[in-house]
């Protein structure tokens, strides 16, 4: 959700590497948006290996046309890429996520 009034927006937002956070941003002079309160710690420092670092992926559609996506790909420093004897599996499950766009 997004709030507006007197040249100030208010949202909630995220990075990959940034945890959510209720944040402000002044239309009005641009500057720098300022953090209110985190969900969590910023000190994301425990979860290096873990995070994934986004790509941008540009692929084809219909009439010549493209569409943009953010692959992050697997990432979890503890994984050696053996089979798995419980599920069998030797690669890391796949999460898809999608939205109605745009």
């Amino acid at each position: 959700k997004v709030s507006y009034a007197n040249g100030l927006v208010c949202f909630i937002g995220a990075a990959f590497d940034f945890p959510p956070t209720i944040a402000t941003y002044s239309l009005l002079s641009q500057k720098k948006c300022e953090s209110i309160r985190c969900s969590i710690s910023t000190d994301l420092s425990k979860f290096q290996g873990y995070l994934s670092i986004p790509e941008t992926i540009k692929y084809p559609t219909a009439n010549n046309r493209y569409a943009f996506a953010n692959y992050y790909p697997p990432t979890n420093k503890d994984y050696d890429g053996k089979k798995d004897a419980c599920i069998g599996l030797a690669k890391p499950p796949l999460l898809v996520k999608i939205h109605g766009g745009p």
